[in-house]
């Protein structure tokens, strides 16, 4: 269930900024597994917390 929810998670995040944005799906993906991980273990917090230390970092430095 949790490769399909971070596929899913790649997938909706597809068309940031110009369609088909594969390398923001996969990065997506790959987050996904990680927010799901800890999300798994009970920890909602750290999952917030990885998704937004993502967003910020995508947006300062990877988003060209």
């Amino acid at each position: 269930g949790q490769v399909v929810a971070s596929v899913a998670f790649g997938l909706v995040h597809l068309p940031f900024r110009a369609f088909p944005n594969w390398r923001h799906a996969v990065v997506a993906a790959i987050l996904g597994w990680f927010c799901g991980q800890a999300w798994r273990q009970g920890n909602v917090v750290a999952a917030s917390i990885t998704h937004a230390l993502a967003a910020t970092v995508w947006r300062l430095l990877l988003a060209g």
